[in-house]
């Protein structure tokens, strides 16, 4: 606890020389449309590599934080949902199958149960309808 409290008086005295270090430079208006020229290139020059900048560094931050979410689905998240999943999925084939099991036994009884129906050829039903034709 004394090391901290001496150590933050020598900064608070040794800190505040350093401004009286630098020079007093002064921002002057300019004096003319050729002054006012280069201060706005030398705006429109420092902004595009500051923009640039930033946004690589933006660009690494949301990377890191793709790269930890990636990690946390591929380790927790994916594998918790693909057991759910798996459950759920077995529980529906289940049903599924017994489902086709019940339809199948019944479409045995069905065609047990149904007698075949002669069904006549073309010919047949040709004969009949102008037998009919002829009896009227």
């Amino acid at each position: 606890m004394n090391k901290l409290v001496i150590i933050l008086l020598i900064f608070g005295l040794i800190l505040p020389s350093f401004s009286f270090a630098q020079e007093d430079q002064p921002v002057k208006a300019p004096e003319s449309s050729a002054e006012l020229k280069e201060i706005g290139k030398k705006i429109l020059e420092f902004f595009p590599m500051a923009l640039k900048g930033a946004w690589q560094e933006v660009l690494k931050i949301w990377q890191g934080i793709w790269k930890w979410f990636k990690n946390l689905w591929d380790s927790y998240i994916f594998p918790f949902f693909q057991n759910i999943w798996q459950k759920i999925s077995d529980f529906f084939r289940r049903e599924i199958g017994e489902k086709k099991l019940i339809t199948e036994i019944e479409e045995e009884f069905k065609v047990e149960e149904e007698t075949p129906k002669e069904e006549k050829n073309l010919w047949e039903k040709f004969w009949e309808r102008l037998k009919k034709l002829i009896k009227k």
